[in-house]
């Protein structure tokens, strides 16, 4: 198909327009320090400040850990939901 195709380029900003009010709600994080507990997701370095973290999950996390990043839908609220592993 042609680039100059006009309905090439209005199926471009439909899908343009449905990734921004449909983002991601989730991301694969990883632990890059332990004390105090600092996580990078999606390029963004956050701190216990900035998230919600499950129960009991902190004392289980190591540096190079992968885990599991909730994301709210306005991305200003974070939540650390498990640690997950490729198997």
């Amino acid at each position: 198909m042609s680039n100059n195709n006009p309905y090439l380029k209005i199926i471009q900003i439909m899908r343009e327009q449905g990734s921004y009010n449909n983002p991601t709600s989730f991301f694969i994080g990883k632990v890059i320090s332990r004390e105090p507990l600092l996580i990078k997701v999606n390029g963004l370095q956050i701190d216990k400040s900035d998230f919600l973290i499950s129960y009991g999950l902190q004392q289980s996390l190591y540096i190079g850990d992968s885990v599991l990043v909730l994301v709210s839908n306005d991305k200003q609220s974070f939540v650390v939901a498990n640690k997950v592993v490729k198997e």
